[in-house]
């Protein structure tokens, strides 16, 4: 319920999420070269809370397993894994299969017969799982390289 969010996420109840500290490698300018600095340890704290500290605190709770293609694509990390990035290629991903499992021919690389070959976007809108295209209008094919977007 949102009076269960603001009593976990206000700071004064006592019954707020705990902080948790994570020690993480960051880069940084050194003041005197004024290079990039890779460092080879941690250097930086980061504080952030988690929501599954919220569970004991609930009157009941579910869990719900999925597949993390169809459902997960965070964005944590500036690179890699968990980035913006990667978590573009999963959506992107996501839509083609709908797409394929719906019949249309959707262009993967050479290099590997696995990526997809083109940007496509699905708005929730339109659809949330594969099932929701039944009975719309969808073309045939997607081209190489295009931006499609339904």
């Amino acid at each position: 319920t949102v009076d269960f969010v603001e009593r976990i996420t206000d700071p004064d109840s006592p019954t707020r999420l705990p902080w948790h500290r994570a020690e993480k490698k960051v880069p940084f300018v050194d003041i005197d070269s004024g290079q990039l600095t890779e460092p080879d340890e941690p250097n930086a704290v980061k504080i952030e809370k988690f929501v599954f500290d919220a569970l004991p605190l609930c009157r009941s709770s579910i869990i719900l397993e999925t597949d993390r293609t169809e459902e997960f694509a965070p964005i944590k990390n500036l690179t890699g894994v968990d980035s913006a990035e990667s978590s573009r290629e999963i959506q992107i991903e996501r839509h083609a299969r709908w797409l394929e499992s719906a019949g249309v021919k959707v262009p993967r690389r050479d290099d590997d017969g696995r990526r997809v070959d083109a940007i496509i976007e699905i708005s929730p809108l339109t659809a949330c799982e594969a099932d929701d295209l039944k009975g719309v209008d969808l073309p045939d094919s997607i081209e190489v390289g295009c931006e499609f977007q339904l």
